[in-house]
């Protein structure tokens, strides 16, 4: 019997053969966008008052066309490789000295690192920090080596963002040649990853999805809730930009962030997904998008 002559009948156990609208594959195309489809689903599945048995069924979801977008990301990932072939990772916690010693305790993290990569890296070479000073935009640090002594300046912006230049005051240093020893090695400076406290308790301060959105547009809370079932210990969502027709994830793993753009059309299915290159530093977290993209896209994923 055809659904649309069982309208209005009720059967103990009923078999539905999922045909409707397909073309070639009616696992993958079975009039996932087509209203008339889920009207004539309802009406197969609710004629039943024990059991559906499901012939054929269509596997598809808010995903099946949920694509990776990564032309640029492999040239980056590449160069990125071959500039740091490693990082080295040092804890925090083992400069607190230093860090109260200079006055940087509370101070931003951008802050605490620039000065940390240089007590780490000078200091193999017997190159003490002896002062650090802010003034204004400017950052004033003093270094010594025995009796020799060479003071640079440097520059941030209003978000403690460095500058790349950096000038030699020519009143603190003393020693020409330690100044360009300095320059030297800072110019060859290996990739440093800090370690902090609190990324590693990263679950006390993840995004919340609003109710109300979820209400409003299910298929996004799936979207959030898909992501953080799928996404490695080491890596957060630290918020989520709601926009018109995309999502922008602000993904952060230790103190480096990814964002990506995931873009839906109006009838809740998900298209594109858009690594931000511009405006991240942790590349390395693309592949693991690009990874949980493609379990999303299989039609054993349902949510």
């Amino acid at each position: 019997v055809t659904c649309h002559k069982a309208q209005g009948g009720e059967w103990p156990y009923v078999f539905v053969f999922w045909d409707y609208g397909s073309r070639g594959n009616s696992t993958v195309n079975s009039g996932k966008s087509n209203v008339g489809f889920f009207r004539w689903a309802y009406t197969a599945i609710t004629r039943t008052s024990k059991k559906v048995y499901n012939i054929d069924p269509p596997r598809f979801s808010s995903y099946s066309k949920m694509h990776f977008i990564d032309s640029e990301l492999q040239q980056i990932m590449q160069s990125t490789s071959e500039a740091s072939p490693g990082s080295i990772q040092l804890n925090v916690n083992s400069f607190e000295y230093d860090l109260s010693r200079l006055g940087l305790s509370d101070s931003a993290e951008s802050l605490q690192d620039h000065l940390l990569t240089r007590l780490y890296v000078l200091g193999q070479k017997g190159i003490k920090i002896k002062s650090w000073e802010r003034i204004g935009y400017e950052i004033r640090y003093l270094f010594e080596r025995g009796k020799e002594l060479a003071s640079f300046k440097y520059w941030v912006n209003g978000k403690n963002k460095f500058k790349e230049s950096y000038q030699k005051i020519p009143k603190g240093t003393n020693s020409d040649a330690l100044f360009k020893e300095i320059s030297d090695i800072l110019d060859q400076t290996p990739c440093l990853d800090f370690l902090r406290d609190e990324y590693i308790a990263s679950d006390n301060i993840e995004y919340m999805f609003p109710r109300e959105l979820s209400e409003q547009k299910p298929f996004l809370n799936n979207l959030y809730s898909s992501l953080r079932e799928l996404m490695s210990d080491e890596v957060y969502i630290e918020t989520i930009e709601h926009n018109n027709y995309h999502e922008r994830y602000v993904f952060q793993k230790k103190h480096k962030k990814a964002i990506v753009d995931f873009e839906y059309n109006g009838e809740g299915f998900f298209g594109r997904v858009l690594p931000r290159l511009n405006k991240s530093d942790a590349f390395e977290v693309f592949p693991l998008i690009k990874d949980i993209v493609q379990t999303l896209r299989q039609p054993q994923y349902v949510k």
